[in-house]
């Protein structure tokens, strides 16, 4: 990636711009509503109408057998081409904070070639479940089959090589995986709190916590339900120091370790007591009460995209309104992928709302 693109004046009135523009082509809830009672290809059928076409026009020759396949790669290699965009027409300090932000992708792709090549998977499986929308191109990912006995050196000059390095091959890949995640945020949060100039500026190192706080929820929701599930009071301690990101807005080390250990939702809405997120868990526990792990996740989710739009209304003129596009636009692929891959097993409409990021 070239640092030097982030030097000099933002681009920011551009740049949102550009991106209410693309706001227009995302689609509807009730669209997607409507795909839980159709058919996988009516599915197809649909999203041929949209922006996703010449994506599928792509991807129908490379999944003659599955029609789901085909959505599948179709939306993934339109979300990885969607924020490879928007990366690529900014500048200055806002492409600092959109390339530190699209490194998820780059954690997803990574996590995604060790599952791949630890499992002896084929080079063309691998990819095909990568996006390409991080800031290392679809060209580093592809090179990095060159050489698998020594796949850790291909990360070499950038932000994974201490992992890489230090980790594969000596420790378990959900360690790793872990270190990743952190490594991710604790790049997103280094990159926040060196540039609070500007209101705009601190704003967005309140939205990075705050975020943080929503990840170590979800987290510490999974880990109530598993162990709650096993009975195994070691695992939650185990689980809690693996899974913890630190610099968050509310949640700290022992905050967290307590939610993890709540026996169910309501005793983890009491130890929220007072803290930012309280109403937007009182709202996901009233709208769907005794759900799933999976129900719950789903709607922490959704709550991110709700807080980074929130802020965006606030400050139109900041990276806000980027990251609040950038995030729907995931979230719509996510909804895709869940309700075509869904639909093709059968599950009922009821079914997939339970899955889904809706």
């Amino acid at each position: 990636m070239d640092r030097s693109s982030f030097l000099g004046a933002s681009n920011t009135s551009y740049v949102t711009a550009r991106v209410r523009t693309k706001t227009v082509s995302l689609l509807p809830m009730d669209e997607l509503s409507r795909m839980m009672d159709m058919s996988v290809p009516q599915i197809l059928k649909t999203l041929q109408e949209t922006a996703y076409k010449k994506e599928i026009e792509e991807s129908a020759p490379l999944f003659r057998f599955s029609t789901a396949d085909v959505i599948e790669h179709a939306v993934n290699l339109n979300l990885g081409r969607t924020y490879r965009s928007v990366y690529g027409y900014s500048r200055g300090a806002l492409k600092g904070g959109i390339s530190a932000y699209i490194m998820y992708w780059d954690v997803w792709n990574l996590k995604t070639l060790l599952r791949g090549v630890n499992g002896a998977s084929r080079k063309e499986e691998i990819l095909s479940d990568m996006v390409f929308g991080g800031s290392l191109p679809e060209a580093f990912w592809v090179r990095s089959f060159d050489d698998r006995e020594h796949v850790a050196d291909h990360f070499k000059g950038t932000p994974f090589q201490n992992i890489m390095r230090g980790s594969y091959g000596k420790v378990d890949l959900p360690s790793i995986e872990d270190d990743l995640d952190r490594l991710y945020y604790d790049h997103l949060f280094g990159h926040a709190v060196h540039r609070p100039s500007t209101r705009s500026d601190r704003i967005f190192l309140q939205f990075v916590r705050k975020e943080i706080d929503i990840r170590n929820l979800s987290t510490a929701v999974k880990i109530m339900f598993l162990c709650n599930k096993d009975g195994n009071e070691d695992m939650v301690c185990t689980m809690s120091r693996r899974g913890f990101v630190k610099n968050g807005w509310a949640l700290n080390m022992m905050r967290f370790t307590e939610l993890s250990g709540c026996s169910d939702m309501e005793e983890a809405l009491e130890k929220s007591s007072g803290l930012w997120y309280e109403e937007m868990l009182r709202g996901i526990m009233d709208a769907g009460a005794g759900g799933s792990s999976r129900y719950y996740l789903g709607k922490i989710e959704r709550s991110l995209i709700d807080l980074a739009t929130g802020y965006a209304v606030s400050y139109p003129l900041s990276i806000l309104p980027v990251l609040a596009f950038l995030l729907r636009k995931r979230s719509e692929v996510e909804n895709i992928r869940i309700i075509a891959r869904a639909r093709s097993h059968g599950f009922s409409k009821e079914e997939i709302k339970e899955l889904s990021w809706m």
